[in-house]
Parts: C-alpha cells; structure tokens; sequence
C-alpha cells in the first residue's frame, strides 16, 4: 500500500501520513519497498498511522506515542471505546482468578480443617438420604 492509499484510508493529509510513515520506519515498527517509485508499506501500516494520530491527538508525544505502539503493536482495536472494554474484561478476568483462588483455598482448608472430604460433606448434607439407603 502507497503513502496515498494508507492517507486516504486513515484520512490524514499527505504529508501528515508520510511523517507518521517514516516516524515508524525509523523505530523498525514498519517496512518500506520501492516499487515502481513509489513507496509501499505492509496493510498494518493504516492501523499504527490511526494510532499514532489519535495519541497524538490525545497530546501525546510523538516519540512515546511510538513507543506506547512498540509495546503493544498488536493491540486488538484502535478505538477508545473498545480500549476501555478490553481494559475492563481484562479487569473483571483477574477478579475471577482471584475469586476461584480464593474458592479453592476455602474448599482445601475445609477439607483440611474436618480430615474429610467432599463426600464426608455430601453425606452430612444428605444423611438422611443415605442412612435410608445403607439400612434398606
């Protein structure tokens, strides 16, 4: 894809998107081939110039912003919105670690605390059931 082509799909000027271009070619996060005079970039090339802008746009630096971009190059969208529900999930997935952790570490100190096990625990529940059963 050409320096047109990737300004035309991340609508930025020209020469906005050239800057950002060689900005990342010279941190080694895109690669350039001349072909036919022209300069042409891998697809990915759109989405980290629609990154760049819009860190940019949130009034980060140029240089961090490239930065932020080389730590995570493959971030799974560019849109805040859905930046902010990634963050969540990821949030809401650690409490669930830290909650089935927390589970089993009652379950095993139970076990622990009372020399039986889940089945010990299952027949005091039910004992009834099973006195009928063991009898009969």
């Amino acid at each position: 894809m050409n320096i047109t082509e990737i300004s035309n799909k991340s609508k930025l000027p020209y020469s906005t998107t050239r800057k950002y271009l060689m900005l990342l070619e010279d941190a080694k996060l895109l690669e350039s081939k001349l072909i036919d005079g022209s300069r042409v970039f891998a697809d990915d090339a759109v989405r980290y110039v629609r990154r760049l802008a819009r860190m940019s746009k949130e009034g980060l630096a140029l240089p961090e912003a490239i930065e932020k971009i080389r730590l995570t190059p493959y971030a799974v969208s560019d849109d805040p919105e859905m930046f902010a529900l990634q963050k969540r999930l990821e949030e809401m997935r650690k409490s669930i670690e830290t909650l089935s952790g927390a589970i089993l570490n009652q379950q095993k100190a139970l076990t622990e605390k009372s020399g039986q096990g889940f089945w010990y625990h299952l027949k005091a529940a039910f004992g009834s059931i099973f006195k009928k059963r063991d009898s009969g």
